[in-house]
């Protein structure tokens, strides 16, 4: 949807659990995102963790 010359709106599904947004300098964006509760399995991650790297915690098996 084309809401002037220069604004337009993109929608997308990512089906994944990160998200990285670049953007050049002076550039701006405006994000509209919506989440499914509970589609992964918990962890104890920090969003800046290495995702190539194995997880140094975890949760007791039950």
């Amino acid at each position: 949807m084309v809401e002037s010359i220069n604004e337009s709106m993109l929608m997308t599904v990512i089906n994944d659990k990160w998200l990285q947004v670049d953007l050049l300098a002076g550039t701006g964006v405006s994000l509209l995102l919506t989440m499914s509760r509970y589609a992964n399995a918990p962890s104890y991650d920090m969003p800046w963790a290495d995702r190539e790297k194995d997880v140094l915690l975890e949760g007791r098996k039950l």
